[in-house]
Parts: C-alpha cells; sequence; structure tokens
C-alpha cells in the first residue's frame, strides 16, 4: 500500500532501537495503538513501515541504504527518542535518521511543511519515551535544525524514568499528568495536520497546473475571440478590488491579527477579588504564570513578570501601559479563589485601537488552576494568529504542582524580586526548601533557587566555593525533573559564565535558552556581560538594549551595566551618558552613582566623584569606592579610615579580595594590593565581576609596572 501523497511509499516510518522493543514490545504495541487510532482518524488507510527486526531482516553482504531508500520515501518519520537513540552508531540513528535526512533535502516538499492553520510543522514527529540527557538533546537538535518537540511517553515519578504503557495502574501517580490515550491520539492528529496540508498542497498545484492550461487555451483563443477577452480584462480588476475590500474589512476585525506580524502583548496583575487573604499568592501569580506561558512563543514580545508587576492595582489606562511598555496588546482581568472554585474573568485588549478585542469568563475548580493558565494562553495564541513554530506542547502540557507548595514558592521568588541588587537569601531560600519538602517534583524553585545563589554571589555578597555546590545541586535536580525547563538553560549558562569561566558552554546554554524562552531579560543581560568579557563591546550595548527593552522595570540596572561596559572600554563619556540614563529612571540608583563616581576618577574630576559617591545611601566607611576619589585629592587618613573598616569586616564575614586589593592600592600600598589581587586570581572567589574589577578596571593602570602585575593578569581566566 502506498502513502496518500503521491510520489511516497508510505505515510509513516517507525524508527527505533531494538533494545527499546526487547522488554515488553512497548514499541509494538505503540504501533497497534497508533493504527487503530488512524483508522479512527482518516477516512482512507494509512500506510506505515514498521519492522520488529532492527536490522530489517538484512544480511551483512547487503547495502543497508540502499535497501532502506526505498521504505524511507514517507511523509512522516517518527523515531522513539529514548536513551540510547541518540547514539550516532546505533543502526536507527546511522541507517534511519541520517539518511531521511539527506531524501527530505532533495525532496518536493522539504523537511519543514505548512500545515492548514498556517503553522509549520516538521515531517520528523519524534515520540519520547525516556527524558532525556542534556547532550542527547543537544545531539538529535544537531542533525535535525531544529528543537526537539516531541509528543511524550514518558511516566515520571520521583526515581523512575520509563515509557509510558497503555495500561498504567497508577496512571495519577505521573508528574507529567499525560495519559497513554490521549498522546496516541496526539499523534494521529499530528499526523493528520502534516497529510492534510501536503494533500492541500498538491490539490493547489493542481488547480494551479489546470489553470495555467485554461490560460493557454485562452491565449490560443485571443487573436479568434477579441470580444471575450475584452470582458475577461475588465472582470478581473473588479475581482482584484472585490478581494481587496474583503481584505481590508475583514482585517478591520480586532479578533484578527496578521499570522506574519511581530506581535506583542503585556500581561499585567489580574484584580484579585478575594475580600480576605485566601489564595492571595494564587490570585498574584495567575497573570505572571499565563505571562510565562506565553513568553516562550518565538513570534510573541511580553514584557518580563517584574515590569508587568508594576502595574499591579494601577488606575493607568490601557493605552497608557501599552505606551509605556511598547506593547500593542494588553491581557488583564480579575480573579476570585476559594479552597474550591476558581473564578476567572479575562480581558484581551487592542490598546492600539483603544478596543476590547474579547472578554472570556473561565470557571474552574481550584485544583485547575495550572490548566487554566494554558486556556487562557491559548485563546491569546488564537486571537493573535500567533505561529507556535513547535510550542504547541508548552500550552497543552501544564505540569502540575501541590497549590499550597506552589504559594511557598511564588513568595520565594517575590522576594528575589524585591531584593534588587542586595538580595537577602534568609528571605528567598527557605520558602524554596519549604516547598520542595510538600511538593519535591517542584522543578522551578530549584531553578530559582540557583538563580538567587548566583545573583547573591555575583555582588560580593558570598564566596564562590561556599555557593558554588549549592548551586550546582539546584541545577542538578531541576535537571533531573525536567531537562527542558527554559528557565535550567538560563540558570545553567549564568553558572557557566560567573562560576565555570567557561565561555564555550555559556554560549551552548545560551543558545538553548534563547530559542525556549526568548523573552527572558536575562539571557540579554548575560550576553551583555559576555560581550564586555570578549570586548565586542558595541554587542554588549546592544544586548543590555534588549533585556531593556524586554524588562522596562529593569532600565537602571541596564543602563549601569552598559555604563559599566563603556567604562572598561574607556569610553567615558559614554559611561556617563548610560548612568545618567539609569539615574533618570531612578536618581538615588546606587549602582549608577558608583559607577558614574568611578568615571569621573578617571576624568579626573575627584570633586565629583566625591560628591557622586556621597551620594550613595551606602555608609561613607562600606562605601569602599570613595576611597579611590579621596586618595587623588591627598586625603589619606579617610583613606586609610575606610581600608581599616573593610579589613576588620573581613574579619566577621565575607568581603571580596578585590575590594580589599583596590582598597590598599588606593591607599598607594601596592605591595599588600598584590597579595590580595593575588588571592582572588588563585581562588576566583569572587565570580566574575570581581575578575572584570581586575582584568579590564582603568584603575589597575596604578598596579603597571610592578612585578606582579603580569602575573596577576596571566593567572586571571578570561
Amino acid at each position: 500500500m502506498h502513502s496518500l501523497i503521491p510520489g511516497y511509499q508510505y505515510d509513516v516510518f517507525i524508527s527505533y532501537r531494538q533494545k527499546d522493543n526487547k522488554y515488553d514490545g512497548w514499541v509494538t504495541t505503540f504501533v497497534e495503538n497508533l493504527r487503530r487510532e488512524l483508522d479512527a482518524t482518516f477516512k482512507e488507510d494509512i500506510s506505515i513501515y514498521f519492522d520488529a527486526n532492527q536490522h530489517d531482516g538484512l544480511h551483512d553482504t547487503h547495502d543497508v541504504d540502499e535497501s532502506l531508500k526505498e521504505k524511507l520515501r514517507c511523509v512522516i518519520f517518527i523515531p522513539v527518542v529514548s536513551r540510547t537513540y541518540c547514539d550516532p552508531n546505533s543502526f536507527a540513528w546511522k541507517h534511519e535518521l541520517i539518511p531521511f535526512l539527506r531524501l527530505v533535502e532533495n525532496d518536493a516538499h522539504g523537511l519543514k511543511v505548512k500545515v492548514n492553520n498556517g503553522n509549520i510543522a516538521s515531517r520528523i514527529l519524534p515520540i519520547r519515551i525516556h527524558q532525556l540527557e542534556v547532550d542527547d538533546i543537544k545531539l538529535f537538535e544537531k542533525e535535525t535544525g531544529s528543537a526537539i518537540r516531541p509528543v511524550d511517553f514518558v511516566f515520571r515519578t520521583s526515581g523512575v524514568n520509563r515509557p509510558l504503557r497503555a495500561d498504567e495502574d497508577n496512571p495519577h501517580d505521573n508528574l507529567n499528568k499525560t495519559y497513554y490515550r490521549d498522546q496516541i491520539n496526539k499523534v494521529a492528529n499530528a499526523i493528520n495536520e502534516i497529510v492534510s496540508g501536503l494533500l492541500y498542497e498538491h490539490s493547489t498545484h493542481q488547480n494551479i497546473t489546470n489553470d495555467a492550461t485554461i490560460t493557454g487555451r485562452l491565449e490560443q483563443k485571443k487573436s479568434r475571440s477579441p470580444i471575450k477577452w475584452t470582458w475577461a480584462t475588465s472582470i478581473i480588476p473588479l475581482l482584484l478590488i472585490g478581494v481587496l475590500l474583503w481584505n481590508y474589512f475583514r482585517g478591520s476585525n480586532p479578533e484578527v491579527a496578521g499570522p506574519s506580524e511581530k506581535q506583542s502583548i503585556a500581561v499585567i496583575p489580574f484584580k484579585n477579588l478575594n475580600e480576605t487573604k485566601e489564595n492571595e499568592v494564587i490570585c498574584n501569580s495567575l497573570a505572571e504564570d499565563i505571562l510565562t506561558h506565553l513568553s516562550g512563543l518565538p513570534d510573541l514580545k511580553v514584557p518580563s513578570r517584574i515590569s508587568s508587576n508594576a502595574y499591579r492595582n494601577s488606575e493607568k489606562s490601557a493605552k497608557t501601559i501599552s505606551n509605556e511598555l511598547g506593547v500593542r496588546y494588553i491581557l488583564e482581568g480579575s480573579v476570585l479563589a476559594t479552597n474550591v472554585d476558581l473564578r476567572i474573568t479575562a480581558r484581551l485588549i487592542d490598546a492600539e485601537k483603544d478596543e476590547i478585542v474579547w472578554t472570556k469568563p473561565f470557571n474552574r475548580k481550584l485544583e485547575d488552576y495550572f490548566k487554566v493558565q494554558g486556556e487562557v494562553a491559548q485563546s491569546v495564541v488564537s486571537s493573535l494568529r500567533l505561529n507556535l513554530q513547535g510550542h504547541e506542547k508548552d500550552l497543552s502540557q501544564i505540569d502540575q504542582f501541590d497549590i499550597k507548595a506552589y504559594e511557598l514558592y511564588k513568595t520565594g521568588l517575590n522576594n528575589l524580586d524585591k531584593g534588587g541588587t542586595l538580595p537577602t537569601l534568609e528571605n528567598i531560600i527557605p520558602y524554596f526548601e519549604e516547598a520542595l519538602k510538600i511538593d519535591s517534583s517542584l522543578y522551578p524553585a530549584y531553578a530559582e533557587m540557583a538563580n538567587a545563589y548566583v545573583k547573591f554571589m555575583s555582588y560580593g555578597r558570598g564566596a564562590s566555593k561556599e555557593i558554588y555546590p549549592k548551586v550546582k545541586n539546584a541545577l542538578d535536580r531541576c535537571k533531573a525533573l525536567n531537562p527542558e525547563y527554559p528557565k535550567l538553560y538560563s540558570a545553567l549558562a549564568a553558572t557557566a559564565l560567573h562560576f565555570d569561566f567557561d565561555l564555550d558552554m555559556y554560549k551552548v546554554y545560551t543558545e538553548m535558552a534563547m530559542r525556549l524562552d526568548p523573552n527572558n531579560p536575562d539571557i540579554y543581560f548575560n550576553e551583555g556581560l559576555y560581550y564586555t568579557i570578549k570586548r565586542e563591546f558595541d554587542k554588549a550595548y546592544q544586548a543590555y538594549d534588549k533585556a531593556a527593552e524586554l524588562d522596562p522595570a529593569g532600565k537602571p540596572w541596564y543602563n549601569y551595566s552598559k555604563g559599566f561596559s563603556y567604562y572598561v572600554a574607556r569610553d567615558y563619556e559614554g559611561a556617563i551618558r548610560a548612568f545618567d540614563e539609569s539615574l533618570a529612571s531612578d536618581p538615588q540608583y546606587n549602582s549608577a552613582l558608583w559607577g558614574k563616581g568611578l568615571t569621573y576618577v578617571q576624568l579626573k574630576e575627584y570633586n565629583k566623584a566625591v560628591e557622586t559617591f556621597h551620594r550613595r545611601t551606602a555608609g561613607t566607611y562600606t562605601n569602599w569606592v570613595l576611597a579611590n576619589a579621596l586618595s587623588k585629592l591627598g586625603n589619606n587618613e579617610e583613606v586609610n579610615k575606610i581600608l581599616k573598616y573593610n579589613v576588620d569586616l573581613a574579619k566577621i564575614q565575607y568581603v571580596s579580595p578585590v575590594v580589599l586589593g583596590h582598597l590598599y592600592l588606593a591607599a598607594n600600598n601596592k605591595d599588600e594590593a598584590c597579595k590580595w589581587f593575588m588571592k582572588e586570581a588563585e581562588t576566583l572567589d569572587g565570580g566574575i565581576y570581581w575578575i572584570l574589577m581586575v582584568k579590564l578596571d582603568p584603575r589597575m593602570d596604578d598596579m603597571r609596572g610592578h612585578p606582579c602585575y603580569d602575573e596577576i593578569q596571566r593567572r586571571m581566566p578570561l
């Protein structure tokens, strides 16, 4: 039986490793059930190539590729991706997946096809039966050229990672909350989408061919039938005008947006209608969680959670909010939650036209809190006609967590957001830990725990040798629970940059993070830091601007960071300009005052530097950079007071060796400064920021000529 699509041998080719069928015949059972589901989906018969023999009955003397070549001329290639499938030496990989990819390169339709709803689908439809290691995911994505978006058949509980069975004893224990029958249906529907899209394309091609034949006949008759041709040429413009008018009025419908247009939306906090504080965290978190689902879509610009939260209980109009956040659409609403019921009203507003696109109620049980997030997000996607590009699963498969644990996690996350540049771990980590005691599957808590530790260390609040094991443990646990969680990769990238100083791995993780979570401003902030290290300063400035675009509330921080890049690039006018942009948003922003003061020192405007440093809320002696300006003014007494304060402080709490090195340098004690800079070079204890303050900081010019200067620079990474 041949394929429904002309020119192909089979509709579906099943590729798998024999190892995955030996234990309980899982693949055979899957194919049998898929055949039944396809019979109920298609009026026509769908041809499937599946052979229980791993080597397809071939002998060593046979040309494997040639023997399989005809069978691989299929419409859809389904690899059963397991922990053993991603092996370049395996039969399935070498003789099935790779040859299929080569065949479709010269195929009339190619690897990616347009389905009837306008989305793009790959003709490789992975079925995943195990959670995969990161290296396996990267290998698969490298060969196929796109992110892996499988239909999952994985049964996952604590310590368990196996294929989902058709007859599970305890299906509700599956942390993925997926059911075998539903997943089989999803595979059949995906096949139906691709086949239907190609059938439509084929029929359209046939119509075009027929039209061309008719046109040719008209051309032949043209000289013999001038009256008929004149009628045709007059009616065609009228038809074109009709089409244009239809498109114009169709376009005026606020519920329809152009599918190729880059859309933008802000999800602002829903109004909490609860009269008491019961379920307050859940009510306040709903909009954030909907935002999280939307932010992973590549065709949608979504300002960050922190920027959107600035409009909680705001009386500003949708038009004003859209202008401030640089978006067209606003999603707002209200929520009322009891211990049983959840009542949500969501409203999508086209702020550009000042029109309500729709208002929809979502009345659910509280236990459906996580599911309804995806429903609201899907309503937005449908209205904006977004191309999901393989992200369909992100909206249809929503993880379920214990509500009480989730409330604790969100409380810790909100405290992390409020911490700014001075996070207090005592007000963050215990909430994550308590949440994980209640629900050990709550993987977002592990990712945010790692982020909190990275932030704490990078601002000089702790030594990396003490914090790194905690970061590593949190990321390992997150990866074990969900190796495809988007924020896992931004956290892994930050760790590679701030702790490991591994720029190659940083780029690997960053590329994955950008693909999975394109609206995450943290990714672009770290890109700015990366390009500063690489001394590619123009790219650094662009990255910080992109972060500010996605997180307008964070502009003071991103503009400060851009100013610091200008500072180490020794473009002091650019630095002052960027610091002033930061201070325009927040006149008392400590980091910007810190950077501006240091820039004045390099410009030899020492009194301005002192004045700027004194505007900081830090006390005189904790304001350690003040010593740099006082030293140039000859005020050695105050310099020594600041030095003594920090040396004594280091006896009872962590103080970065770089701070002490720069203080001794300000006191003109280069030998002692050398000891502390060497300590940083040996321990790398302060993380990437402190390394930059030795490697690229213009203040280090005063160390040039000292016997240890070259050794310090040599020992520093990057």
